[in-house]
Parts: structure tokens; sequence; C-alpha cells
């Protein structure tokens, strides 16, 4: 993982110590846009829900067959490890919350 700079670090802080429904709300929201236009929150989560989906392969070849992230829990250094990865398709914040989501779901899920 390359060095964090603070900004990362509270990203990849928050996104680590929330639970999956805010993570879910918030990747809802990156996607509707600031403001988010469309607040009613299951609406968000049913956005989010379904990019996961759209996005499931490409999210496999980023990060299925490399051992280093198989096993990785729910600690802001592992979240970061995976937002690293996920960095180059995602954008920064983005990438911080869709790294938790997966890893709060187990990236074995993902990649079976």
């Amino acid at each position: 993982m390359t060095f964090l700079s603070e900004a990362d670090r509270a990203l990849a802080a928050q996104a680590a110590s929330a639970n999956e429904v805010d993570l879910l709300l918030q990747l809802g929201e990156a996607l509707a846009g600031e403001p988010a236009r469309d607040s009613n929150q299951q609406n968000l989560m049913s956005r989010a829900e379904d990019w996961l989906s759209r996005n499931r392969e490409r999210l496999k070849e980023a990060i299925c067959g490399n051992p280093a992230l198989t096993d990785l829990g729910d600690s802001m250094v592992d979240v970061a490890t995976l937002a690293d990865v996920l960095g180059a398709q995602l954008n920064r914040p983005t990438a911080f919350v869709v790294a938790a989501i997966l890893i709060k779901r187990g990236i074995g899920a993902l990649c079976s």
C-alpha cells in the first residue's frame, strides 16, 4: 500500500467504522450526484446495490487472484489497501466506500 495522506486516512477510517447500510447510502448518494437528487434511503440503497451488481465482474477482475487481497479484515489499513487497488477505476472517496462494502461482505464471496 502506498503512503496515506491525512484525507485518505480519514476516508479509510470512516469507511472501516461504518456499517453496511450507511456505506450503501453513501454509495447511492455518490451515484446520484451532489446534492443527492433522490434522498429516499431505499432508492439510494437500491441504486448502490444495482451498481455493485453491474460492476461485479470488473471488481472481481481487479481483486480476485491477488493473494494479498483475499484475507483482508475490517480495518482502516485493509480498507485503504483495497481502495488503493480500486482507485484506478473509481474516484478516491467512492473507492474507500466500495472497498469497505466488499470487505464487510467478504472478498471470498465476491471471488467465488
